[in-house]
């Protein structure tokens, strides 16, 4: 859970994950998203799309929900489900070309 004092915006979290892996925005630009427009998602004057917080998330190797949130999504919740509906939930992801993120417990 995050305890900043203040919320970091999703154009904040962007720049300082672009920054942190030395990325130019110009690096971080896909097809159909620009560098002048991760330039404007950064500088909070555009909100990204799904569609491009999925480019941008796959392309900064974390998750859509963390890009998005600044949070990933806590493991009680996925132990909330049973494997089928997991392994539906991952399946559906995969056909809508989405990127997993799977990180190891301790």
């Amino acid at each position: 859970m995050k305890t900043d004092s203040v919320a970091e915006t999703v154009g904040q979290r962007l720049k300082r994950l672009r920054e942190k892996q030395a990325l130019s925005q110009r690096d971080l630009a896909r097809p159909g998203v620009s560098s002048a427009y991760v330039s404007r998602i950064e500088d909070g004057s555009r909100q990204p799309s799904v569609k491009v917080l999925r480019k941008l998330a796959d392309a900064l190797g974390v998750s859509v929900e963390y890009l998005e949130t600044g949070e990933e999504i806590p493991l009680r919740i996925l132990e909330s489900f049973t494997l089928e509906e997991l392994i539906q939930a991952v399946r559906k992801k995969l056909r809508r070309g989405e990127t997993l993120t799977i990180k190891g417990g301790g």
